[in-house]
Parts: structure tokens; C-alpha cells; sequence
């Protein structure tokens, strides 16, 4: 099952980082590497925090991002 997207996180050198909160990332084979567009076309939630600003984070508990 996929978990929707509950953390997005946009760091200091301008990389977007999207996690789900329930699964380790440090597991192998649980990391992967896609560009913001493509997480945004899966989730149109997120392509609401493209105003973000750097070092910031978005969190969402019930899977919606504001």
C-alpha cells in the first residue's frame, strides 16, 4: 500500500524531500528519486507548497498538505 505524502520539506540548497511518516527511509529500497514535478502530478497537494521557502517544512497528519 502507498502512503500519501505527510512531510515535504524544502531544504537550505533548494532539494525538495517528501516523506510519508510511517516508513524509514534509511531501509534499503524505500529512497526513491523522482523530480518535484512528478511527485506534484501524483499528489496535486503538493504542488501547492511550491511557494515553500527554503530551510522550511509542510506537515500534514491526515494525508492532506494545506
Amino acid at each position: 500500500m502507498t502512503e500519501p505524502a505527510r512531510e515535504v520539506v524544502h531544504t537550505e540548497k533548494n532539494s525538495w524531500l517528501v516523506g510519508d511518516g510511517v516508513n524509514d527511509p534509511n531501509l534499503s529500497g524505500t529512497v526513491v528519486v523522482a523530480g518535484i514535478s512528478h511527485v506534484a502530478d501524483a499528489d496535486a497537494s503538493i504542488a501547492e507548497l511550491a511557494t515553500l521557502s527554503l530551510g522550511r517544512i509542510a506537515e500534514r497528519a491526515d494525508g492532506s498538505l494545506p
